[in-house]
């Protein structure tokens, strides 16, 4: 589990990613985004966060991410990224959720 907390900016995200794909890699992630405010990120850095994801998401072929956030404007956010991601990036699911049980449930875990 991935968890966030305070202003994220998009350096964030990237940083996460590039460090990630760098290590260990499993088929499913969970990112806690409940306790961060993501107000801050646009459309142009969920695109720039793809293409960083795209080039090393083979990896992670048939793998679930799944968001969880706190509050409907980040919860909004993180679901326009989750439909742009499953759009670019065909291989893996992502789905947001409101709780931690929630995801775990649609990770199996």
């Amino acid at each position: 589990m991935i968890r966030a907390v305070g202003k994220m900016e998009a350096d964030d995200f990237r940083q996460w990613t590039t460090d990630y794909y760098s290590g260990a890699v499993t088929l499913l992630h969970l990112w806690d985004v409940s306790g961060a405010d993501l107000s801050d990120l646009t459309v142009e850095d969920i695109e720039e966060d793809i293409i960083v994801t795209r080039n090393v998401s083979e990896m992670r072929r048939g793998g679930k991410t799944a968001f969880v956030t706190s509050n409907d404007v980040d919860f909004g956010i993180s679901r326009m990224g989750e439909m742009r991601y499953e759009m670019e990036i065909g291989s893996i699911a992502y789905q947001t959720f409101r709780t931690i049980d929630e995801a775990k449930r649609w990770l199996g875990v």
